[in-house]
This record gives C-alpha cells, structure tokens and sequence, in this order.
C-alpha cells in the first residue's frame, strides 16, 4: 500500500480528543495561525511547552531570562510546516522503530498507519508526558512506552531495532546534537537512524511572533 505524505500529516495530528491541559511542568495549548495554513487546511496547531528554569537565556540580546527567570521553552507543536518535516522519517521506517522522546506522539501515530512497522518502542524520561501523552496509545499492542534516560537505556535488552529516530529534548537545545551522536552509538552503527534538531534561531523567531499568544 503506498501512503501520500498527506495521510502521513493526517495521521500524526493530536487527536481533537486530547484537552488542552498542565501537568507538572508541562503545557499543552491550541493556537491558529495563517502560518501553517495550506489554502485554508490545518491552520490550527497543538503545542507542547514546558516551564523551564535557565541559568543563562540570551537571544542574541534580544533579552535576557537571569537565574530565577522562567520561561515557557517550546518541546514540539504538529503545525503543518513541522509535520512535513518528519514525512522522512515515515516514509523511511519500517519493522521494529525506536522513538527516543514522546513529545505530541506526532511520530507514532504516523508511523502507526504503515503496516510494515511492525513494532515501536518509544523511551521518554519524563512519566508526566508518558502518562499524560502516551495514554492514546495504551490499547495499542504495537506500542511501548518505557519510562527511561535514552541515554542511559539498554537497547540490547529488547528486540532487534530495524530503524530509530531520536528526538529528545533539553531546554534551547544545548548539548543536543552531542546527546543525538551518543545515542547513535547506544543503539548501534549498523542500525539505519536520524536525529532531528530545531534551530535555536527558529525558536527565537517563534518565541517573538506568538509573544502576545503564548507568554
């Protein structure tokens, strides 16, 4: 069967089911916007925040967050421009997938509509997001959700992984493609997997245009 990148997009959308809601550290809002419109299709879009508490934030001298400063820093948001990016990442998978980080569940549900991804086994640190956002997949015997450091986690210790996509996530994305290389290497060289890393500068771009929306 083959599937157009829009069944794809379709797919990985946060069900409407889902209430908007905190938990824990956590935010998950609706917003519309004209940016993620396609001739009028899917201009609303989820968004995944968590309430963070930097030492130093400083965007390019935009402003500046000190020590006891908090700031909502964006985890993921299923617009339609950031679906579109992940269309690889389904089109590419198959088998027994691993997914390092939860986040929306976006990468799951698209993966879930292929039938030759036989498995997925999702590792999320955080029991907040896997108890909260891994709910709509609990009836789902092609789902594992495993409360767990991705870096510290013994991928030997479940069956044979035929592609992984790593998307963890730390506050401005410090560190981040380091953490990325690590896990390639945990999970192991001769497994096909990619990594994905939104820009700081996007982010900041964000941040500015939805001030008014989402401070």
């Amino acid at each position: 069967m083959s599937l157009s990148p829009d069944q794809f997009v379709k797919a990985a959308r946060l069900p409407s089911n889902i209430p908007n809601m905190e938990f824990g550290n956590w935010r998950l809002d609706r917003f519309n916007s004209a940016l993620s419109s396609n001739n009028g299709q899917y201009n609303d879009f989820a968004c995944l925040r968590k309430y963070v508490k930097p030492k130093d934030v400083s965007y390019e001298n935009m402003h500046r967050v000190d020590e006891d400063g908090m700031i909502w820093d964006v985890v993921m948001e299923d617009s339609l421009g950031e679906l579109r990016k992940h269309l690889p990442i389904w089109m590419i998978a198959k088998g027994h997938v691993l997914k390092t980080g939860l986040g929306l569940g976006c990468v799951v549900r698209g993966l879930l509509i292929k039938p030759d991804v036989t498995r997925i086994t999702v590792v999320e640190i955080d029991p907040d997001v896997a108890e909260r956002l891994g709910e709509q997949f609990q009836n789902n015997p092609r789902v594992e959700i495993v409360v767990a450091d991705a870096l510290d986690f013994d991928y030997q210790s479940i069956q044979p992984i035929n592609y992984a996509w790593h998307d963890i996530w730390v506050p401005e994305n410090k560190g981040l493609q380091t953490m990325h290389a690590k896990l390639m290497q945990a999970v192991g060289e001769s497994v096909p997997q990619g990594a994905w890393d939104m820009s700081r500068s996007f982010k900041r771009l964000f941040r500015e245009r939805w001030s008014g929306y989402i401070g």
